[in-house]
């Protein structure tokens, strides 16, 4: 759905971007660049009920009384944003935009949070931004940055990406 609905040459769609941040990596679903802003995205493929607070750093998932907790994905996106401004710095950090996109059938039972948004509406609000902000000379740069700069799409990069995870919060 991303690739048929942000064609170029309006969108340059980046997916599965490994880039360094804050001396390991972070890893980024997709990256939409667009002379509206930039806008990350990450996606969350969840069915069942979604119980969200966007201050609590642990969600809660739940399928037939079955409950499964999971990281806020708006905190984890935070990140990604801020590893983008400063990989784009020549781009106003207003103009880059964090989304966490859920792409399966979960429902919110709880307030859902301005950044997150059901991949069927994902479209929609990207719309929302309808002021062109970046030229097209500053979205070939921020593209061509983010692919000088990401890791191979490789096994190897996302077992150092795990590796990292694992050393910085303590999981072995």
């Amino acid at each position: 759905l991303l690739t048929n609905s942000f064609k170029a040459p309006d969108y340059h769609l980046l997916s599965n971007i490994t880039i360094p941040f804050e001396g390991g990596t972070t890893q980024i679903d997709h990256i939409l660049v667009s002379t509206r802003g930039i806008f990350v995205l990450e996606t969350k493929h969840y069915s069942g009920w979604i119980y969200a607070d966007e201050k609590n750093p642990r969600w809660t998932q739940v399928i037939y009384r079955i409950k499964n907790r999971f990281a806020n994905p708006v905190f984890q996106n935070y990140r990604h944003v801020k590893a983008i401004r400063s990989l784009l710095d020549f781009v106003p950090k207003e103009h880059i935009h964090p989304l966490v996109v859920f792409t399966g059938k979960a429902v919110f039972k709880t307030y859902k949070p301005d950044d997150v948004v059901y991949l069927a509406r994902l479209k929609e609000r990207i719309g929302q931004f309808n002021k062109d902000t970046l030229t097209q000379q500053d979205q070939q740069l921020a593209v061509g940055r983010l692919e000088c700069k990401r890791y191979e799409i490789s096994k190897q990069t996302d077992i150092e990406h795990i590796a990292y995870l694992n050393k910085k919060y303590g999981r072995n």
